[in-house]
């Protein structure tokens, strides 16, 4: 064999290549300029001026077409399908809202400023923002400046909201009525009725039934477009019954707005009012103590501030000094004016119970101290006078 195909005999290690390996490599060793412009192989970037022109070309057509096709729907619904007097998009029927607050449950106390005030500027906020005078439009619900709430008939206002294209299907006799209309939205066609409106209906749902009013009537002037007061009724409840919660469903009636129960504003609103009532004043005043009202004997009060007396002392003479039994002689001492006792001290000295003295002990004659010696042993306790 020759000896270019001989191979020496002995242990030798293979080396595993992949494809194209060798041309990687060649690459990975090239240096950067000749990978930038390679004018061997006329190559920029790697790449051909053929290769170059076929990737330009397949992305120019791509994102024309996507271009074409952005403009082509743009123009159809900008220019064809919507008009431009017109929201884009439309909703079918408005719902509801009912204000001061938007709430399940209005609670205040009715002598309470701090809880009516915020009500009413709430009342005011709304009503400015409607403009037309809304203010003046309903001042018969504001008798007492404050929309009904201090005096005990709170007004609530219920709105329709504004849906732009909305036009209302309405009942104009009450043969037009539903099924299930209530006898009081057939009273309010025969009384109103006859012209394009949108009736409401107010009733109790739990609670004792106030006497409900609407102002300016129980219904919604239909109009084109219905802004402003055309769309708010309000709801004036008297003869409101006290420490009662009260449970109300006001709903709207017409063709195409439909009644949903499930969910509060669709054709619908539900709320309730608390009115707390106070008989007497939150701050009582402080009645005299009296022997049946005095805690009894031996019980002492925590505090001494809450047993305060509340009546006029009476005058106090002066004090007699006797002389003590066996004729001692006794310095005269200097009368002063006695000092009027302190209110609390009367009062504790009289709360406290009465010392008994012991039987079979008559008066005891009072004794005068004894003098404490100057100088006294240290082992003996100092003198006390008795008692």
């Amino acid at each position: 064999m020759p000896e270019d195909k001989m191979v020496a005999a002995g242990a030798y290690r293979l080396k595993k290549q992949f494809r194209n390996e060798i041309y990687r490599r060649r690459d990975k060793d090239m240096p950067w300029q000749k990978k930038i412009l390679d004018l061997d192989q006329k190559k920029v970037f790697g790449r051909t001026a053929w290769a170059w022109c076929r990737i330009i070309g397949y992305y120019m057509f791509l994102y024309g077409l996507i271009a074409i096709i952005l403009s082509f729907w743009y123009t159809l619904f900008h220019f064809v399908i919507l008009e431009k007097d017109r929201p884009r998009w439309l909703k079918n029927a408005p719902g509801m809202s009912v204000f001061p607050t938007n709430q399940t449950t209005v609670s205040y106390y009715s002598n309470l400023m701090s809880d009516i005030v915020p009500l009413a500027n709430k009342i005011d906020d709304m009503l400015h923002k409607l403009k037309d005078d809304a203010v003046e439009y309903f001042s018969y619900c504001n008798d007492d400046e404050l929309w009904g709430f201090a005096a005990g008939k709170p007004c609530f206002f219920i709105k329709l909201n504004y849906v732009y294209g909305f036009t209302a299907s309405t009942y104009e006799t009450v043969n037009e009525l539903p099924k299930n209309a209530p006898t009081e939205l057939e009273e309010h066609v025969q009384k109103f009725g006859g012209v394009n409106r949108i009736w409401l209906t107010c009733k109790t749902t739990q609670g004792p039934s106030p006497k409900i009013e609407y102002i300016p009537g129980p219904y919604y002037t239909v109009a084109h477009p219905m802004k402003g007061t055309q769309r708010v009724i309000a709801v004036q409840l008297n003869e409101l019954a006290p420490n009662t919660e009260v449970f109300i469903t006001c709903k709207a009636w017409a063709r195409n707005i439909p009644v949903d129960l499930q969910f509060n504003g669709k054709g619908h609103v539900k709320f309730s009012i608390l009115m707390h009532e106070v008989s007497k004043p939150l701050l009582d005043p402080v009645e005299p103590i009296t022997e049946e009202t005095a805690p009894p004997k031996g019980l002492k009060p925590e505090r001494l501030e809450d047993f305060q007396p509340n009546f006029d002392l009476p005058d106090i003479p002066r004090p007699e000094l006797e002389p003590p039994e066996g004729g001692a002689n006794v310095p005269s001492l200097p009368l002063t004016e006695p000092s009027l006792p302190d209110p609390q001290e009367a009062q504790r000295q009289k709360l406290l119970p009465d010392l008994e003295q012991p039987e079979g002990l008559g008066d005891v004659p009072s004794v005068p101290p004894k003098e404490t010696p100057l100088s006294a042993p240290d082992d003996l306790p100092p003198t006390e006078p008795p008692s």
